[in-house]
């Protein structure tokens, strides 16, 4: 298990185009972002911590190569295991 911070995660997709439901569509659970009893994932705090399987990553990690976003699968799961999503922003030519 991982420990992440979902919403520095979530701001950093969202900066590319990306948005949490899009995650739900190809099959990844809300519930690993946002917990039940919130209904609004814009009131979660940035304090807020969660735990989040390596399976889950290595999936996220292939939708996000799949889409272009980063281009290898160690450098997401790094991006998780620091909990910063600051290289998710970095254009792949840019690198």
């Amino acid at each position: 298990m991982i420990i992440f911070t979902p919403k520095k995660f979530l701001n950093a997709i969202y900066l590319r185009g990306l948005n949490l439901s899009w995650f739900i569509k190809h099959g990844v659970s809300r519930e690993t972002f946002v917990p039940r009893n919130f209904h609004r994932k814009s009131l979660l705090p940035l304090e807020y911590k969660k735990e989040i399987r390596v399976k889950t990553v290595e999936k996220i990690a292939e939708l996000l190569i799949e889409e272009g976003i980063m281009d290898d699968k160690e450098r997401v799961k790094a991006c998780f295991l620091n909990d910063n999503f600051s290289a998710f922003l970095v254009q792949g030519d840019d690198l």
